[in-house]
């Protein structure tokens, strides 16, 4: 299948963020406002879904990925369907979670405070003094 994104041409935005998920996946896309209006691209080819003369609903705007007979509008919808059937996630929520406590520093203990904002150690960490000066441990 050739996926087929609609988003206005020289403009980065919104339709960047879909244009780089779609290079990383190594799929076959068509960047359909950039093709030329004999092969029904350019900006008419916006015009057209968003006037309502495609079949289907109409979406609200760009960015919109069409992918066969399902047509998909707003970044974050076209990344999540994207994302799991390309690779671009972890196969599951449990390697997201471990990854995500590894990259932020925020596994399982207590973290140090250091009074200036700046948690030190494997925990959470939320750098804030108490009023009785031992580096951000609260007294709970």
């Amino acid at each position: 299948m050739t996926y087929e994104l609609f988003y206005w041409p020289g403009i980065p935005g919104r339709g960047e963020f879909v244009r780089l998920a779609l290079e990383q996946a190594g799929v076959r896309y068509v960047d359909v406002a950039r093709e030329p209006a004999p092969r029904r691209g350019g900006v008419a080819a916006i015009v057209r879904l968003l006037g309502g003369r495609e079949a289907g609903l109409l979406p609200f705007a760009p960015p919109i990925l069409r992918a066969g007979d399902l047509v998909i509008a707003q970044t974050a919808n076209i990344l999540l369907y994207l994302g799991p059937r390309h690779g671009l996630v972890p196969a599951d929520e449990e390697q997201d979670e471990d990854r995500s406590e590894h990259e932020n520093g925020n596994g399982n203990g207590n973290g140090n405070g250091n009074g200036n904002g700046n948690g030190n150690g494997n925990g959470n960490g939320n750098g804030f003094e108490d009023d009785d000066g031992n580096g951000g441990v609260l007294d709970v």
